[in-house]
């Protein structure tokens, strides 16, 4: 079976790989059989101890109240960044590529 990236693996999965590897094989040839990246399979076999798939963040939640966030945008149009933050006490993180 192929998994894609936004799939968690059963943990009978990630124990046949462990297995895998503890039998004689490599962490490539487990990539190759499983189709699993190699990264993955050097996380489960760091943690080898706890193959239990971790919690997963949650990308939907907002910081922000974004009621608030709309409502400003829309009464000051030309808000600078700074000031929005300011108001909303909240720092401003970004990062520009030069």
């Amino acid at each position: 079976m192929l998994y894609t990236k936004s799939m968690t693996y059963p943990i009978e999965i990630r124990d046949r790989v462990i297995s895998h590897i503890k039998d004689g094989g490599s962490k490539a040839s487990a990539s190759r059989l499983y189709k699993i990246s190699h990264d993955t399979i050097h996380r489960w076999w760091n943690n080898r101890n706890d193959l239990s798939p971790k919690r997963k963040r949650d990308f939907g939640s907002w910081k922000l109240n974004r009621d608030e966030l709309m409502r400003l945008v829309e009464d000051r149009p030309d808000i600078m960044l700074k000031e929005l933050s300011e108001i909303l006490g909240v720092a401003i993180n970004i990062r520009l590529n030069s």
